[in-house]
C-alpha cells in the first residue's frame, strides 16, 4: 500500500510540464506590454526640456505631467480594480493596452500643455488597471507549476523599460523631436494588443 502511494507521488512530481506555443507567445506579449507600460510612464522624464520649450512652459511646470500620471495611478488603482473585478480579465487587459496607445497619441499630437496632461491622465488610468491584472492573467495561461516563472518574465519587461525603453525614447527625441518619439511608442504599443501572431491576449 505504501509502495503504491510512493510511486504515485513520484510520478506526479516527475510528470513533464506541457507548455503550448500559445502560452509562450501570450507571456511574451505580456512582457512586451509591461515594457511599453514602464516606457510610457517614465518617458517624459527624459523629454521635459524639449517638451517645455515646444509648449512654452517652464521645465518645473512640465514636470506636472509626471505628477498627474502618478496621481491617477495612486488614486484609481484600488477603485478601478474593484470596479472591474467581475469583468473578463482578457477584456480589461486589452482595454488597458488601448488606453496606453490613446494616451501616447494624445500626448504626441497635443497642441497645448493641458492636452498633454489630459493624455497623461488617460495613461495613468490604464497603468492603474494594467498592473492589477497582468500578473493574474500570466498565471492563467501557463501550468500552475510555472506561474512564478511566468510572472518573473512578465515583470522583466519593467526592467527593460527602465534600462532600454526610456533611454531609447530620449535618444529619438533628441534626434527627431519629442513628438515622433512619443508617437513611435504609441505605434509600437499597438503590437501587443494584436495577439495576431497566435497569442492568447
Amino acid at each position: 500500500m505504501s509502495t503504491n502511494t510512493t510511486t504515485s507521488a513520484v510520478s506526479t512530481h516527475t510528470r513533464p510540464i506541457t507548455v503550448t506555443s500559445r502560452s509562450v507567445v501570450g507571456i511574451a506579449v505580456l512582457g512586451l506590454a509591461t515594457f511599453f507600460a514602464i516606457t510610457t510612464e517614465l518617458m517624459p522624464v527624459g523629454l521635459l526640456g524639449t517638451m517645455s520649450r515646444d509648449l512654452g512652459v517652464s521645465e518645473s511646470t512640465m514636470g506636472v505631467v509626471v505628477t498627474v500620471y502618478a496621481a491617477a495611478v495612486a488614486i484609481l488603482a484600488l477603485p478601478l480594480t474593484a470596479f472591474t473585478a467581475r469583468l473578463p480579465r482578457k477584456a480589461v487587459l486589452v482595454a488597458t493596452l488601448v488606453g496606453y496607445a490613446v494616451s501616447n497619441v494624445m500626448v504626441a499630437l497635443a497642441p497645448t500643455f493641458a492636452v498633454v496632461c489630459a493624455g497623461r491622465v488617460v495613461g495613468g488610468v490604464a497603468h492603474a488597471l494594467f498592473f492589477s491584472v497582468a500578473s493574474a492573467y500570466a498565471t492563467r495561461i501557463v501550468p500552475p507549476r510555472l506561474a512564478g516563472r511566468a510572472i518573473a518574465f512578465v515583470y522583466s519587461g519593467s526592467s527593460l523599460g527602465f534600462v532600454l525603453g526610456v533611454p531609447l525614447a530620449t535618444w529619438v527625441a533628441q534626434s527627431t523631436g519629442w513628438r515622433p518619439a512619443v508617437g513611435g511608442v504609441a505605434l509600437a504599443a499597438r503590437r501587443p494588443r494584436g495577439a495576431k501572431s497566435g497569442g492568447r491576449l
